[in-house]
């Protein structure tokens, strides 16, 4: 079988030395849990706004060390949303698959990314949680097999009332889920930014949560794949 083309999606925004750390881990975490054991094509996109140029450079040296294929693409000030536009103007012509990683989320254990990579044989399966599920309001949804009556996962239902269906957690999308959502807005707060575009119908729908891999819903349960680093604030210079 050949496996899809997959893009890890770096959103950075280095103006402190501890969001230079936090990055650093990110990318170091996510390579040796789930890259290296990858058998298709990888790249490593750097979503970058405005970043302080030396603290880029370290965090180039990093990936040219790993020795991963890389881009870079920078939203020059313009947020969250900025830099995601950017970002999808490069990878989308070279990618099946992005796995959106902001800087301050470090993989814990081996994700079996050839195993979740196959979810999307599924035509209802266009964006893949990897995050624990919160929510304020009712949140709905039904258990479906994802691939050929094997891996169990919760089918989102796009009219639950809880506004995050998805979320910025880390997450493997299609690229064609990510066309569909469109461009992101720009200038404001990270999750202002967030807000929207999961408010979005197309961000809504084939959002699945994996039940069979042993995953915590809660926030830092035990199971769980992504562990939020740090307390640093990325952003604190935009409206809201």
């Amino acid at each position: 079988m050949t496996l899809p083309r997959l893009t890890v999606c770096l959103y950075t925004h280095m103006r402190h030395p501890d969001r230079l750390a936090y990055a650093k881990t990110a990318l170091e975490s996510i390579h040796f849990h789930g890259l290296r054991h990858y058998g298709g094509d990888v790249l490593l996109h750097i979503a970058d706004d405005n970043s302080r140029p030396e603290m880029l450079a370290e965090l180039q040296d990093v990936v040219s060390m790993i020795g991963l294929n890389n881009t870079l693409s920078r939203g020059m000030g313009g947020g969250y949303g900025a830099s995601h536009n950017a970002a999808t103007q490069v990878i989308h012509q070279r990618s099946d698959i992005i796995l959106a990683l902001e800087d301050d989320w470090e993989l814990v254990r081996p994700l079996p990314l050839e195993r979740l990579v196959r979810y999307f044989d599924n035509p209802d399966v266009r964006s893949i949680r990897l995050g624990y599920i919160g929510w304020t309001q009712e949140l709905t949804g039904r258990v479906i097999k994802a691939v050929k009556g094997e891996e169990t996962c919760l089918l989102l239902d796009p009219d639950s009332p809880e506004p995050h269906v998805n979320a910025g957690h880390p997450r493997l999308e299609t690229v064609e889920y990510q066309r569909d959502i469109g461009a992101w807005a720009e200038g404001m707060d990270a999750g202002a930014v967030e807000f929207a575009w999961c408010s979005l119908r197309a961000a809504r729908e084939g959002v699945v949560w994996p039940m069979d891999l042993g995953m915590s819903a809660s926030q830092g349960g035990e199971g769980s794949y992504f562990a939020h680093i740090g307390s640093t604030q990325a952003r604190e210079d935009q409206q809201a």
